[in-house]
């Protein structure tokens, strides 16, 4: 499993990525969910997944990139497009897959 940043430059914007424990998570965001977007302080929040657990990893990477899509969106269409769920969760996917899909040649 590939790694997830914890910042990234998104446009001219500095985007943080913070994993949190699942209680400070809920207390944080106020919802139960697996990652969420806050444009108002330029933060992807993420539940952290539990140690050892390959499964709960694969959905958190997955669910970086579904945020991420968010921001992206945010960034570039704003204020529509990225609060459409099903919009950024297909394009989160695939994002997701070529990220872990891509072979280099030589």
């Amino acid at each position: 499993m590939k790694r997830i940043p914890s910042s990234f430059q998104l446009g001219s914007y500095t985007i943080k990525v913070l994993m949190l424990e699942e209680s400070a998570f809920k207390a944080k965001v106020g919802m139960d969910a697996y990652g969420c977007w806050d444009p108002n302080t330029l933060t992807i929040y993420l539940v952290k997944p539990p140690p050892r657990n390959k499964g709960a990893a694969q959905i958190i990477y997955q669910t970086f990139f579904h945020e991420w899509m968010h921001a992206a969106l945010w960034c570039s269409v704003r204020p529509r497009l990225h609060t459409d769920e099903k919009l950024v969760d297909n394009l989160g996917h695939s994002l997701a897959q070529l990220m872990t899909t891509s072979t280099f040649s030589p």
